[in-house]
């Protein structure tokens, strides 16, 4: 599809003790995730694992809108965390935790290999002119490189991650982020060759001044979407309907 499922993004990174490291990939798929689109109000959750630069995992959690990344499912679920979730938590060296709302998504097919580079500006007359260029230019730019099987623009959501840090019952602590440019291939090389277009250099030739821009290169490990949970909830509803 290569597009993105809604138009908000909750993006995580996490650095994890390598000890802990078997049981938190099993946690993410047998609990964290297929209960974030199944219960959180979320259309998808991809998981990533760094080839290049860190943190050494990245979570792409969309949904329709900013506000239904902190709706009343996630509300539940994030306000009362059992103690395995607990555990893996304390696992975590690093988080950073960041909602963004899309400025542009665009392309043909999920890829499995994710150039991200997460910028940081400086005031928010850098961050008007990075959403401007994401909503009017991303997509045109990213038709230039015919690698590129899907590319996203994200600009920050503080109020939702603010809104988010209200209920919680952990993780007010956590780094936030400012904005964020996704790029999907095939190839790892792929995203190799066009790390230098994101550098701030790069970003510079574009018309985007920032402060900052750390580039990571990430291999898909999971991709979980409520249609992979259709056949269980429609079980669920015909063991609770009357005979």
């Amino acid at each position: 599809m290569g597009k993105l499922r809604g138009q908000a993004v909750l993006m995580v990174w996490v650095d994890i003790d390598e000890a802990d490291q078997d049981a938190a990939d099993r946690w993410y798929e047998q609990e964290h995730f297929p209960e974030r689109v199944t219960q959180s109000g979320y259309l998808r959750a991809r998981r990533f694992r760094a080839l290049s630069g860190s943190p050494a995992h990245m979570g792409v959690l969309e949904a329709q809108t900013t506000d239904a990344l902190a709706g009343e499912g996630y509300k539940r679920v994030t306000a009362n965390i059992n103690d395995r979730s607990r555990q893996i938590r304390n696992a975590f060296r690093r988080i950073i935790r960041s909602p963004h709302a899309v400025l542009s998504s665009t392309g043909t097919i999920d890829g499995a290999v994710m150039l991200c580079a997460r910028i940081q500006f400086a005031d928010d007359a850098q961050r008007a002119a990075f959403a401007r260029w994401g909503q009017t230019k991303f997509e045109a730019w990213v038709r230039q490189f015919p690698q590129i099987l899907g590319g996203h623009a994200l600009a920050g959501a503080p109020e939702i991650r603010r809104y988010m840090d209200s209920f919680r019952a952990s993780g007010q602590n956590d780094e936030s982020g400012d904005g964020v440019i996704l790029l999907e291939f095939g190839r790892p090389q792929d995203g190799e060759e066009m790390s230098k277009r994101l550098s701030l250099a790069g970003l510079r030739e574009l018309g985007i001044e920032a402060s900052e821009s750390l580039l990571s290169i990430y291999q898909l490990m999971i991709d979980m979407e409520t249609r992979h949970f259709a056949s269980q909830k429609r079980s669920a509803r015909a063991h609770e309907e009357p005979k």
